[in-house]
């Protein structure tokens, strides 16, 4: 493989990946602050994050 195809491959797999960390990193934090407020209101806050961060896993 060409040098300069190998450095291209390399430059698109490290912005993907890096993409897709702060989607997770950005999702997580959401789920953490948010999610338990926005979707479960009426459940007790400890319940609410566990079902949030439950929504994470899945």
């Amino acid at each position: 493989m060409d040098k300069g195809v190998s450095r291209r491959v390399l430059v698109a797999s490290l912005v993907g990946s890096s993409i897709e960390w702060f989607d997770y990193f950005l999702y997580g934090t959401v789920a953490a602050l948010v999610f338990n407020q926005l979707f479960f209101p009426s459940e007790d806050p400890t319940v609410g994050l566990l079902l949030s961060y439950t929504s994470f896993a899945l």
